[in-house]
């Protein structure tokens, strides 16, 4: 009897092993993952699940739609389990709290994590303990530099205007999330001092998810002290909306590093752009169009952009591409080593819309400084570049201008140098990756 009682807590122990780890893929594929035996009152939060043990600490997944305010600790791993909303959609309204030193992971390509309307993420790391999104793999030590789209990423919807109509759905989700609105100033909530790394899975042909995706998101909400890492498509891309963002990395990802469409009009400061095995047919390191039929649609894409450096390679195509009637402008950056050109144009209603580069170094493309394309020449795009008489300053060495002075804005600092960091004052160390 004894024998036969063991027996009977062996299996169950066993089926209730397997339930708990039937939406881990990766907890299933190799025990090695799970490093340790926990009681499942693991005091994982309401409406969270408790998983395993993995590296020391427990294992809680989120899955579904939260409604109510949330603390994600640092104590914790925090697996997602497909789309993860926060919030509905203006309605049902809440905030997470993330700590600093806090790492959430997705386990499979469709994993992704979306911040509604109305909603707010409170993701504030630091220096020494950054928050990060990552891969399963990643987690366990299994993912190795060139790893791409191993999960979803990072997504927020704002009521700040588009120009594609009073609002859109995000082309990635299967269930109608929508983005846009009319409050400018609106509030998504603060990012700082955080990573995202691995992330970009095609959900379908041509619908992929970026590092970080932002729609309608406003001026309200804080950006400062982000990278994307070895992203499959974009490292960070905005549909619209007015947030500004500083001290951003853009690093190894297979696709656009900055891509802006439909009307954005935000300001950033401190962009650090670096491509290395890209692996799309046409990576840019920014670009920008306005929108896809109606080149005219306002508000225009308009981003002002102060202190950046874009390193590309031969496999990459533009430094910085603009079409389609989008705006831009450029303040004390330098662009080198892209496979065609440091800056190219499309369409001449983009020209039309006069963008602006101020104290610009550009080098080291293989076709030229400056291309053109669709009704534009590439000897006219050199030359209105050079000759304008929009305040454009192209010079061999060009002059770095006071930033702050120059726009006249107080979001940006003073900042009277070429490039993304001062010599001597590199706010990318120490917290960082993939430099």
């Amino acid at each position: 009897m004894t024998f036969f009682k063991q027996a009977i807590g062996s299996f169950l122990g066993a089926f209730i092993a397997i339930l708990l780890f039937s939406n881990v893929d990766f907890l299933i594929q190799t025990q090695s993952y799970v490093t340790e035996e926990v009681a499942v009152t693991s005091e994982c939060p309401e409406n969270t699940r408790f998983l395993s043990t993995l590296n020391g600490k427990k294992v809680c997944e989120l899955k579904g739609v939260y409604t109510h305010d949330m603390k994600l600790t640092a104590d914790k791993y925090w697996a997602l389990n497909g789309e993860v909303v926060m919030g509905g959609d203006n309605i049902n309204s809440m905030v997470l709290n993330i700590e600093p030193g806090t790492t959430i992971y997705g386990s499979h390509g469709p994993d992704f994590l979306l911040i509604s309307r109305g909603s707010r993420i409170n993701a504030q790391g630091n220096k020494l303990q950054p928050i990060i999104f990552t891969s399963a793999q990643d987690v366990v030590g299994r993912s190795s530099e060139n790893d791409r789209g191993q999960w979803g990423g990072l997504v927020i919807a704002g009521n700040a205007p588009t120009n594609a109509g009073p609002e859109e759905e995000f082309e990635f989700s299967k269930n109608a999330r929508k983005f846009g609105g009319n409050k400018s100033d609106d509030n998504s909530g603060i990012l700082k001092y955080l990573l995202v790394k691995h992330a970009g899975f095609e959900v379908a042909l041509d619908k992929e998810l970026n590092g970080i995706s932002l729609g309608g998101v406003g001026s309200g909400t804080t950006i400062d002290y982000v990278e994307v890492y070895n992203n499959a498509d974009d490292g960070i891309e905005l549909w619209g909306g007015t947030v500004n963002l500083k001290h951003i990395l853009l690093v190894g990802n297979g696709d656009d590093g900055f891509d802006v469409d439909h009307g954005y009009t935000g300001k950033v400061q401190y962009l650090y752009i670096k491509q290395t095995d890209v692996i799309s047919y046409d990576p840019r390191g920014i670009e920008a169009d306005n929108h896809k039929s109606r080149f005219e649609a306002k508000p225009l894409s308009f981003p002002k952009i102060a202190n950046y450096e874009i390193h590309g390679s031969e496999l990459g195509e533009s430094g910085v591409l603009l079409r389609r009637g989008s705006r831009i402008e450029l303040i004390n950056g330098s662009i080198d080593g892209f496979g065609k050109y440091c800056v190219a144009l499309r369409n001449k209603v983009t020209m039309k819309h006069k963008p602006l580069f101020h104290a610009m170094h550009v080098k080291s493309c293989k076709k030229g400084p400056f291309g053109g394309k669709y009704h534009l020449e590439n000897g006219d795009v050199q030359a209105w570049v050079m000759n304008d008489n929009t305040n454009n300053s192209m010079t061999i060495e060009p002059k770095a201008v006071n930033v702050k002075a120059y726009t006249k804005d107080n979001f940006f600092d003073e900042a009277p140098f070429i490039g993304a960091y001062e010599l001597g004052s590199d706010w990318r160390k120490g917290w960082s990756i993939g430099l």
